[in-house]
């Protein structure tokens, strides 16, 4: 302690000031993060996740058949996709309007 007493009063006030502002920024960050997790400044709602619950004796048969039935699903998805994406650069085109980069 007779350290710091010392070091103090060599340099003056400006090393207290300096030294009471580089305590102070980490301490305000790590005062923030317990902030957050004591108040939930962010409001966080909890996120559901269902799952498709099948029986335990379900067939390898059950199984493919499921996987067409999903996979149909995305094809059917992906190709309504597709058919709104040429619909909109149909429009940007008759407008004379380049399509995005990313959508070209």
């Amino acid at each position: 302690m007779r350290d710091l007493i010392a070091f103090l009063r060599v340099g003056g006030s400006r090393k207290m000031w300096f030294g009471l502002i580089a305590a102070a920024i980490p301490l305000a960050v790590v005062g923030g993060f317990l902030a957050d997790t004591k108040f939930n400044a962010v409001g966080r709602s909890p996120v559901l996740v269902y799952m498709k619950s099948w029986p335990a004796d379900r067939t390898e048969a059950d199984v493919l058949a499921d996987q067409r039935i999903a996979e149909a699903a995305r094809a059917a998805n992906n190709a309504r996709v597709r058919a709104g994406q040429a619909e909109a650069r149909k429009r940007l085109n008759a407008a004379h309007i380049d399509a995005p980069w990313w959508n070209k």
